[in-house]
């Protein structure tokens, strides 16, 4: 399996130029995917952004067949989309990693 982790940069969902460097990173994982054998590939890790702040991200899932294991986490036995973190400054739970 072919595995990228990635840490995104902090506050990407609300600050544009954050979210846009999650993305190029999250974009190279994909680029570089593309030129591997085929089989399974893994892109993971603390995006600190959500995925409609990614473009690349939403992309793969729509059209190269990623899957959002988070989102279908019912089909192992937990919560769909269960949060994942909250920051320091927050009160609110999220699934941005």
């Amino acid at each position: 399996m072919l595995t990228y982790i990635v840490y995104g940069a902090t506050n990407g969902d609300t600050c544009d130029e954050a979210a846009a460097i999650t993305d190029d990173i999250i974009g190279f994982c994909i680029e570089d995917s593309l030129l591997q054998d085929p089989g399974p590939k893994l892109i993971g890790g603390d995006f600190n952004a959500s995925v409609h702040r990614l473009p690349s991200l939403q992309e793969a899932l729509r059209v190269l067949g990623y899957i959002n294991l988070g989102a279908v986490a019912s089909q192992f036995g937990k919560p769909d989309n269960e949060t994942t973190c909250k920051a320091e400054n927050s009160n609110t739970r999220t699934i941005r990693d």
